[in-house]
């Protein structure tokens, strides 16, 4: 959709205030804040703590140089997958899907990218793991199950998401967990499976502010669009899946 067409769109769904809003949001966006070096903006975000609650826990939002976290949902994603890595231990077994969490602390736990080279990486695709089955206490995913056979060079599939949570699946314990998480609104196939209840343990945060989220339920949620009003992710899911689910 070109940005006239998109503008159109959007003030007969929200009027005129809001297309004035939505352009100077992006103005500043493209040609101030974006022009700002992380390393200069990123103190400013960081000192001041703020916090939001998801499925009964409280966290504080997470802001990093590399990829500008304060504007995008990685500001919530990274607080809650890396609280169950250090919540599971090292003593147990992990297992990232997509790395992610490398590029803001240091992990020791085991990485599967299909693209990404290095020394704790596993270079398989996630829909056909190969040699770890039932060998994972915890398996983690940062917005990475909704690239899967949509994007990234790779042919759409749309049943593809669905044979990776299998694979996936397969490579933990009896006891293990499988934590992943997704931006609403960019993936239709993955939205499908929300939406169709397949997972059932989900979480779901929304942006209702720059640096502000808010636990939501799924209706809520699946209205949100990818990308408005908010750069990125305007909502979140956050899905468990245990060894014998699905």
């Amino acid at each position: 959709m070109n940005l006239l067409r998109r503008i159109i769109v959007k003030f007969k769904k929200d009027g005129f205030a809001a297309v004035c809003k939505s352009v100077l949001y992006w103005s500043w966006k493209i040609y101030i804040s974006d022009k700002i070096p992380a390393y200069v903006s990123w103190p400013v975000h960081v000192l001041r703590k703020h916090r939001f609650e998801c499925g009964g826990r409280l966290y504080t939002l997470f802001f990093h140089p590399y990829n500008k976290t304060w504007t995008n949902e990685r500001m919530v994603e990274v607080p809650i997958i890396y609280d169950a890595v250090q919540y599971t231990g090292l003593e147990k077994k992990i297992l990232e899907i997509g790395n992610v969490l490398s590029h803001y602390v240091h992990v020791k736990h085991s990485i599967l990218d299909l693209y990404e080279k290095g020394e704790m990486v596993i270079n398989q695709d996630a829909a056909e793991i190969i040699g770890f089955d039932n060998q994972f206490d915890l398996i983690v995913s940062i917005s990475t199950m909704e690239h899967i056979g949509w994007d990234c060079g790779e042919k759409v599939e749309k049943d593809k998401v669905r044979r990776a949570v299998e694979s996936i699946r397969k490579c933990l314990t009896d006891s293990g967990v499988f934590i992943f998480t997704v931006p609403i609104g960019y993936n239709p196939y993955v939205d499908a499976l929300i939406r169709d209840n397949i997972f059932t343990d989900v979480n779901f945060l929304r942006r209702v502010g720059k640096k502000k989220w808010k636990e939501v339920d799924k209706k809520e949620a699946l209205t949100c669009a990818y990308g408005s009003e908010f750069f990125a992710a305007n909502a979140v899911a956050i899905v468990t899946i245990t060894k014998r689910e699905l």
